[in-house]
Order: structure tokens, then C-alpha cells, then sequence
């Protein structure tokens, strides 16, 4: 805790007196630690300080949503297709994440490739929270819905609500985002009938 304190105090210092060089504009006052402490400031902000700041506003916003379920943030670092990333958590391991309640359209399918754009502008590199299952998938990936900081629902809702992914049947709030899409043609429903993934894949198979 010591050297802790040391440090701040240290940062505290060059910080005040690279303020009061540039105020009294002697240039050639500044140092190199001057803009050691700049740089060492950022790398606080930007590798510590803005991801617990960003985990705590989703957990903030939405904790209503964890019911005690397991739940984990992560950072999203690819995105396999419309429904399917990968994310690496606190501790460093990639996991796959299938996004639930939902299926979307495949990559070789129509508008595959437009839900995996929007999936990719959505998440791709960004500080998740992640509400999970009880048990993963029959291809052992985590099954959840993913929050992101920007976003007023998961992932996966805004996905049915553009079009770009079927709501699985049970799932009420689900159901009805899909059947407002569908009113509004957003999406996939702008085809007068288009396939369910399901459907695709069963037709593939035979």
C-alpha cells in the first residue's frame, strides 16, 4: 500500500508541476517525466479505471435482468456469425457465446451476412455483460444474453427488433419484438416468406 501512495503522491507532482509550466508557458521547463506522468495517467484510465467504471454502469442498469443467474463481463473479440461470439473474460480465457432466445439467419443464408455486420458494429471489441444459462449449449458454447453500455436492451432483443434474428418460441418479450418487426418489414421481413434458420439447415441436411 505504501508504494501505492508513493506512486500517486509522485504522479500528484509532476502533474501540478507540468500545469504550471504549460500556464506559465516555459517550454522549456517540461520534462520527460512530465509527459511520463501524462502517459502513465492514460494507461491508468484506459486499462483500469474506464473498464470499472463501464462494468459498473451495466451492472447498474441491469441488474434487474441477473435474477440470480451466473453472470460474467468480458470483452468481445470475434464475431463468429449473426448469433455467435467470442469473448475473453477478466481472467483472460476466450470463450464462444451463443446468444439466446434467438436464431439467426445463417452466414450462407439471406441476410446471414447482414445480421453478422450489425452483430460486428455492435459488440465488436466492446466491455459486455453477459447473464448466462444454467448449462451451456450441445456444442458446449455459453448460452446468454449480452448487455452492452450503449444499448437499452441485450444484444439479443435488439437483434429480433431489427429483423435480423428469429425469436424462439416461449420467450415472450421475444415474440412480441418479432412480431413488431415483422409489422414494420424491418429486416429479413422484408421478404414475403423467409426462411427460419432451422428450416434452412434441416433443408441443407436433406
Amino acid at each position: 500500500m505504501e508504494w501505492l501512495l508513493t506512486g500517486a503522491a509522485w504522479l500528484w507532482q509532476q502533474l501540478q508541476a507540468m500545469v504550471s509550466v504549460l500556464w506559465q508557458q516555459n517550454w522549456g521547463e517540461l520534462k520527460v517525466r512530465h509527459f511520463a506522468a501524462v502517459a502513465l495517467l492514460y494507461a491508468l484510465w484506459h486499462f483500469l479505471l474506464r473498464p470499472l467504471v463501464v462494468r459498473a454502469r451495466l451492472l447498474h442498469r441491469f441488474k434487474s435482468q441477473i435474477n440470480n443467474k451466473r453472470w460474467f463481463f468480458g470483452r468481445v473479440v470475434k464475431v463468429v456469425d449473426g448469433d455467435t461470439v467470442e469473448v475473453r473474460t477478466m481472467w483472460f480465457r476466450v470463450v464462444r457465446v451463443r446468444l439466446q432466445y434467438i436464431d439467426a439467419p445463417e452466414s450462407a443464408q439471406k441476410h446471414g451476412a447482414e445480421a453478422t455486420r450489425f452483430l460486428h458494429k455492435q459488440a465488436q471489441g466492446k466491455t459486455v455483460l453477459l447473464v448466462c444459462a444454467q448449462n451451456p449449449d450441445r456444442y458446449g458454447r455459453v448460452l446468454a444474453e449480452i448487455f452492452c453500455p450503449h444499448l437499452r436492451r441485450s444484444l439479443n432483443l435488439t437483434l429480433v427488433e431489427h429483423g435480423l434474428a428469429w425469436a424462439y418460441k416461449g420467450t415472450k418479450a421475444y415474440e412480441v419484438a418479432q412480431q413488431t418487426a415483422r409489422r414494420k418489414k424491418a429486416g429479413l421481413w422484408r421478404e414475403r416468406r423467409p426462411t427460419n434458420p432451422a428450416q434452412w439447415r434441416q433443408d441443407r441436411k436433406s
